[in-house]
């Protein structure tokens, strides 16, 4: 899209033909995407008219996006302002993630980025707070300056409802932001319904991309080969094929007619009047094994393509594998999920910002996120005990990394132990008397 150094108040028109081109590519990408991830793939094989159909859709697009967003926000990360995540900020930003729906919105903030590339939130205050809009990136145009790609210059977002077509432009006054309301009947020019002005330095929007993209204003999703999974489809819709009309043995008759064969009632049990005749079972040769081999090829190559873990392929080896073992495996994935978390924290962290300015705070908290793999208790607690044998470990870092508050721990440590003292003592004080 060609850069906007200001926008064209008196013709708002112009603002929608110039990003004409771009929106429909785009919309594009993410109508492909969203297809792909709910299974509506091409199908193969040509399926007759009155005839079964064979293709076989084996859905990897999904579950490599799931994953995805599964390590992003399998968990909900932290927010906390103060040290000890009990200030009023803190109080007051809780209040406003739990009344978001934070775990679902998360997911749903996740999944929209891993397909279209790009996240966009409006924060709309209301008399109970801030509601978190998620948007949809099919409907919202982001334009900027043509020197400077990281000053945005104006916001639309545009739907239809009926046969009129309604946008809103938020437009980058300097030191706050105009937002205008339009509308425009079917062939009519756009009528501006409605003006205020936003009185903070940033925009009602918060955006950023899922995966960076240096040259684009607008992100990477995490879907970036979904034709390999067409492939897939392929491949096990023909091997499904051949073997529904070849994996059942053939009974083939030699030196004879057809008209020779006379059926009998013993079980079926066919004769043939000719001595030279034969008949017998025609197999198939091949168990297909390579088909089958270079299926899990390009599966094991979808997975190494996006970044994710095909758990299928050591599914049987899950029990021997240890917390090392599991982080080799997920390397790729956990770095992509570093770079991601980046990302999202910082969005995350300016979305909480903004929400508590509009609610009378002025705060910032940080994002900690949460270990998105399973551990191995045990493991960790021999490599613990081995450090703390060689001297080179404190018990009080080693509840540290158990997640223990030391001075708590301590306190009811001591409490227990004097409660059995004392109850040692009363037992012996009874015995000695005899009771």
């Amino acid at each position: 899209m060609p850069g906007l150094m200001e926008y064209p108040m008196e013709k708002p028109g112009e603002l929608e033909r110039l990003a004409e081109g771009e929106l429909t590519q785009r919309r594009k990408a993410i109508d492909a995407a969203w297809a792909y991830y709910e299974g509506n793939h091409k199908r193969p094989l040509k399926v007759r008219t009155g005839q079964p159909d064979d293709n076989v859709i084996l859905n990897v697009c999904r579950k490599a996006i799931e994953q995805a967003v599964a390590l992003l926000f399998g968990e909900a990360p932290q927010f906390e302002i103060g040290g000890q995540g009990d200030d009023p900020e803190d109080e007051a930003l809780a209040a406003l993630w739990l009344a978001n729906d934070a775990p679902i919105f998360l997911h749903n903030l996740a999944l929209q980025g891993a397909l279209s590339g790009h996240c966009f939130v409006k924060l709309a205050p209301d008399e109970t707070g801030v509601r978190f809009l998620l948007l949809n990136p099919r409907m919202v145009t982001v334009y900027w300056r043509p020197d400077d790609m990281d000053y945005v210059t104006a916001y639309s977002i545009g739907y239809e409802q009926g046969d009129t077509a309604m946008r809103q432009d938020l437009v980058n006054l300097g030191g706050s932001w105009l937002v205008r309301d339009l509308a425009r009947e079917r062939g009519k020019d756009w009528q501006i319904t409605n003006e205020v002005i936003w009185g903070f330095p940033w925009a009602p929007i918060v955006e950023w991309q899922n995966l960076p993209d240096p040259e684009e204003y607008y992100g990477d999703p995490d879907l970036v080969r979904p034709e390999l999974n067409d492939a897939l489809n392929f491949l096990a819709s023909n091997t499904m094929r051949i073997l529904k009309f070849h994996a059942h043995p053939k009974t083939i008759g030699t030196g004879m007619r057809s008209t020779d064969l006379q059926a009998t009632d013993v079980d079926g049990f066919w004769s043939v009047p000719n001595a030279e005749a034969q008949i017998r079972n025609l197999e198939m040769q091949s168990d297909l094994g390579s088909s089958l081999a270079f299926l899990q090829l390009i599966q094991g190559w979808f997975f190494s393509e996006h970044r994710a873990v095909d758990m299928a392929s050591f599914a049987h080896d899950l029990g021997n594998i240890t917390n090392f073992g599991l982080r080799t495996l997920y390397k790729d994935a956990l770095d992509k999920l570093a770079t991601k978390r980046v990302l999202y924290g910082k969005g995350l962290a300016d979305i909480s910002e903004r929400a508590l300015a509009l609610t009378g705070w002025a705060a910032r908290p940080t994002v900690s996120w949460p270990d998105p793999l399973p551990f191995n208790d045990q493991e960790e607690i021999a490599g613990i005990q081995t450090e703390m044998a060689l001297g080179i470990l404190s018990k009080e870092t080693a509840a540290g990394l158990r997640g223990r508050q030391w001075e708590q721990e301590q306190e009811r440590i001591a409490e227990e132990e004097a409660m059995s003292d004392n109850i040692g003592s009363r037992l012996l004080a009874a015995f000695e008397r005899g009771q």
